[in-house]
C-alpha cells in the first residue's frame, strides 16, 4: 500500500508513503523481538532480557533499534518539508493533520535513544568482544 500511495507526488502521497513504512517497520520490529511492548516502555532489566544477557544479542537490537530510529525520523522530515513555513500551519486543520502522528515519533523516539545508549555502554563494557565485532562496531560508529 505505501507503494501505491508514494507514485502520488503532490498532497499526502508522500507523507502516507512514509508512514505506511513506518507502521511496516514498527511491526517487523515487534515481530522480531516480542519482549519490547508496543509503547516501548521497560525497565532495565526487561532490557538486559531482552538481550539475554548476549553481546551478540545486544549488537543485534541495537543494529535493528537504529534501524527503526532512522523510519522514525525520516517520517519527521518529510512532515517538516511539506510544511509552509511562510504561515503558521498548527493551526490550520490540515497542518493539524500533518503534525498529529509526530506526538508518537517523538516518544518513540525518546525510548529508543534512550535504550541504543544503554545498549552501546552494554556493548563497550564487554571485556570478551572479537576482533569481528570491535570492527563492525567502530564502522558503525565512523557511519554515524
Amino acid at each position: 500500500m505505501s507503494r501505491m500511495w508514494g507514485h502520488l507526488s503532490e498532497g499526502y502521497g508522500q507523507l502516507c508513503s512514509i508512514y505506511l513504512k513506518l507502521l511496516r517497520t514498527k511491526m517487523e520490529y515487534h515481530t522480531k523481538n516480542p519482549r519490547f511492548p508496543g509503547n516501548l516502555q521497560m525497565s532495565d532489566r526487561q532490557l538486559d532480557e531482552a538481550g539475554e544477557s548476549d553481546v551478540n544479542n545486544f549488537f543485534q537490537l541495537t543494529v535493528e533499534m537504529f534501524d527503526y530510529l532512522e523510519c522514525e525520523l525520516n517520517l519527521f522530515q518529510t512532515v517538516f518539508n511539506s510544511l509552509d513555513m511562510s504561515r503558521s500551519v498548527s493551526v490550520t486543520t490540515a497542518g493539524q493533520c500533518r503534525l498529529a502522528p509526530l506526538i508518537q515519533v517523538i516518544l518513540d523516539c525518546s525510548h529508543l535513544y534512550d535504550y541504543t545508549v544503554k545498549l552501546l555502554f552494554k556493548l563497550h563494557s564487554c571485556e570478551y568482544t572479537s576482533q569481528i565485532f570491535s570492527e563492525l562496531l567502530a564502522r558503525r560508529r565512523i557511519s554515524a
